[in-house]
């Protein structure tokens, strides 16, 4: 992955990257959003796409290291002295926020934050109890699943041993009948009796 911040020098000079403006605020910006996944939108293939510039044309630059603005071509050092492009680095802010700010103003940013961090703490702990109560709830569904359909299964086995059994007792039954049956029909003749019967 790319370094926040990224840029591509073309032959001429220019520096191209890009901006939170331009990626979140033009047409686009939008359609790059929808093609290119979020942590990459700070990278070459971003600025690539977005400028249709050819794999291979220009040379592509990088670096994270906020201590003094002559790390970056001027024009990126003029967009971060504008704080438009600081909206892309989405969380980091707090990575670069300390070589960006004067101890003072950190201090106070830091400060400023704080609620919004302590109300994003408190939702994430009622995010994963909703979550954990949702998972016990498909859980006990799920068992419960199991115990109807254990009964179920249990009922259908049942039915069909009773109907095996019915069957095998009118299969007996027939049988016995065709025994019999066959059986007069032999006996009637008297030259087919033991001669004791005769």
């Amino acid at each position: 992955m790319c370094l926040f911040i990224s840029w591509i020098e073309m032959s001429n000079g220019d520096i191209k990257f890009l901006t939170g403006k331009q990626v979140f605020d033009t047409l686009r910006g939008k359609k790059l959003q929808r093609e290119i996944d979020k942590p990459d939108l700070i990278g070459h293939q971003a600025i690539r796409h977005y400028y249709r510039i050819p794999k291979g044309m220009g040379i592509n630059g990088e670096c994270s290291n906020f201590s003094t603005p002559t790390n970056f071509p001027i024009e990126i050092a003029q967009a971060i002295r504008e704080g438009d492009i600081l909206r892309l680095s989405d969380h980091s802010i707090y990575i670069y926020a300390k070589q960006l700010l004067t101890v003072v103003a950190n201090k106070m940013w830091g400060e400023a934050i704080a609620p919004a961090y302590k109300a994003r703490e408190e939702s994430k702990v009622l995010v994963d109890k909703a979550y954990k109560g949702a998972m016990t709830l498909a859980y006990k569904a799920r068992e419960e699943s199991k115990v109807l359909v254990d009964k179920a299964w249990e009922e259908a086995m049942t039915l069909a041993y009773k109907a095996r059994e019915e069957s095998k007792v009118l299969v007996d039954k027939a049988w016995e009948e065709a025994m019999i049956a066959a059986f007069k029909i032999i006996f009637a003749i008297p030259e087919n009796r033991n001669p004791v019967w005769r």
